[in-house]
């Protein structure tokens, strides 16, 4: 090969190199993702749901580690949520399955020092006991599709709050408030046990109620309470089996105070004062 061929051949390669380099570079993740979210709404057998979840992870995991994921508002079927800080990013949805019941899956981006690290929570709801009381990690999660993230900070430590719905009894629904904190070592916590309720400390708070009705249950910003429909049995002989629990149209309410978030019972739901949580005074 001759001198001038050697230089045509090397400028070819580099140019290769830098068109190749492009090419990943503008691969656009984020209309990836909303293209799969949509095509996982309208997925009629759970074997193409399967498959387009993976996608989705692979989509989430490959964006997050060189932060190419842009806003995502207008997901389908999947939710979105960042913290304000760019700590954490999550992404939620369900899959149903061929005998009507849900699996949930979720990605947790963490930022760390150096890179962007994809968690993928594994859905373990069914084999925790007492899930009320239950420490859990990513390894063992409470499947859930979450609609809203709440974050609050006390004592520099920041609590993100996660709120979600979760279908997969075929006599129940089931909403779910708990929390996820990262842990110095960048490890996600889950269920840490900061719901008071009278005396007693929870880790998750979960209101389980007859498949067929809809009850609230959402962060007000004006109030900076979580609101929520009061559950009752229909009848008292009913009062241990949650599947068949109604609302009585009362409301309740879960208020963050010096760490903690406090339960309320019968709250007036029309109050929108907007205080800070300091100085706010307790919902009567």
């Amino acid at each position: 090969m001759g001198f001038t061929s050697k230089i045509i051949y090397k400028g070819l390669f580099f140019f290769c190199i830098i068109l190749s380099n492009t090419s990943i570079a503008q691969i656009n993740y984020s209309d990836s993702i909303k293209s799969l979210s949509n095509k996982l709404r309208l997925a009629n057998t759970f074997q193409a749901r399967k498959y387009l979840s993976e996608n989705i992870k692979k989509c989430i995991s490959e964006g997050s580690s060189n932060n190419t994921i842009s806003k995502l508002d207008s997901l389908d079927y999947i939710s979105f949520y960042s913290s304000t800080n760019g700590k954490l990013k999550l992404f939620s949805w369900e899959l149903s399955n061929d005998s009507g019941s849900y699996i949930y899956e979720c990605v947790v981006i963490i930022k760390t020092k150096n890179c962007y690290k994809a968690v993928f929570l594994t859905d373990k709801g069914d084999e925790l006991k007492n899930p009320e009381y239950a420490a859990s990690n990513s390894n063992k999660w409470y499947g859930a599709h979450y609609y809203q993230m709440v974050e609050k900070t006390f004592n520099r430590k920041i609590y993100y709050t996660l709120i979600g719905i979760n279908w997969k009894s075929i006599l129940s629904k089931k909403k779910v408030i708990e929390t996820i904190s990262i842990d110095a070592n960048n490890n996600l916590i889950f269920g840490e046990p900061i719901f008071q309720i009278g005396n007693k400390l929870q880790r998750r708070f979960i209101l389980e109620y007859k498949y067929d009705i809809s009850i609230n249950c959402r962060y007000n910003k004006e109030t900076k309470l979580i609101v929520f429909d009061h559950l009752v049995p229909p009848n008292p002989a009913l009062k241990f089996q949650k599947q068949f629990y109604v609302n009585d149209l009362s409301f309740d309410a879960f208020k963050f105070l010096k760490g903690k978030w406090i339960y309320y019972e019968d709250i007036d739901a029309r109050n929108s004062k907007s205080k800070e949580d300091d100085t706010y005074s307790a919902p009567k």
